[in-house]
């Protein structure tokens, strides 16, 4: 009877263990999910976790002033929490580290806490299964400093960033040329949008003569109407608020 016990105790951890390794499992993260980011920073991301135990993301917060991608590699701890590590590059740049411990379940929800060289955060995810389109021209009333201009860019999706392949990006690449109150100048940048109408953009306005400034700002936008009402800050610590619309 114990022979019998053993080998049964066996088979099951056997069968068990192969339904964990390729993610058949309730508590499963494995699939591409989009996440919003809270804490001592906010911002939306795009996570996939892959059967190979690699996780591998793209995102953006308010205070990264640019996409960020990471990827590492992810296990189960002995409580069933989803654990990993990642190494963060921002424009190509190794900047540190992220660890996380989270709970996923299949299909449904994925939540973490991580930690990185930037302090604490939160994720909460969802299956990415929704990519909306705010590709096309975009008008923008920006105000900084008590001054207001109306610019107009135009967003494509993303394909590329620093060699990476993000064709599973819900992203987008900004252009625009632009006339304020100084002259005209160029604007280039990226941009994040969700299934729910959060979005967040990155912009560098690039005026002559190595004059370039950046911004970073997040909010909502009607996904039928789009439009929005964003807010963020400069690089010098400038308040910005932007209205987006068709």
């Amino acid at each position: 009877m114990k022979r019998y016990m053993s080998f049964a105790v066996v088979i099951t951890s056997l069968f068990f263990g192969i339904l964990i390794a390729h993610g058949k499992t309730s508590n499963s993260p494995i699939g591409i999910w989009e996440s919003t980011i809270t804490g001592q920073n906010q911002g939306l991301a795009i996570i996939v976790f892959n059967s190979d135990s690699t996780v591998i993301g793209y995102g953006m917060t308010l205070q990264s002033f640019g996409p960020f991608l990471f990827r590492g590699t992810w296990t189960f701890d002995v409580h069933g929490n989803v654990i990993g590590s990642c190494t963060e590059y921002l424009k190509g740049v190794n900047v540190g580290t992220i660890s996380f411990v989270g709970k996923a379940i299949a299909g449904r929800s994925f939540t973490a806490k991580l930690t990185s060289n930037y302090g604490n955060f939160s994720i909460s995810a969802i299956p990415a299964t929704y990519h909306p389109d705010i590709s096309g021209q975009l008008n923008a009333v920006v105000t900084q400093n008590h001054i207001t201009i109306s610019e107009s860019f135009s967003t494509a999706a993303l394909t590329q960033y620093f060699g990476e392949d993000l064709s599973w990006v819900w992203g987008y690449v900004v252009a625009g040329n632009e006339m304020g109150m100084y002259g005209p100048f160029t604007v280039t940048g990226y941009g994040l949008v969700s299934s729910k109408g959060a979005v967040i953009f990155y912009t560098e306005s690039d005026f002559g003569n190595g004059n370039i400034s950046s911004a970073t700002f997040k909010g909502t936008i009607n996904l039928k109407t789009q439009r929005g009402t964003l807010s963020g800050y400069s690089d010098a610590g400038d308040r910005i608020s932007v209205k987006i619309s068709r």
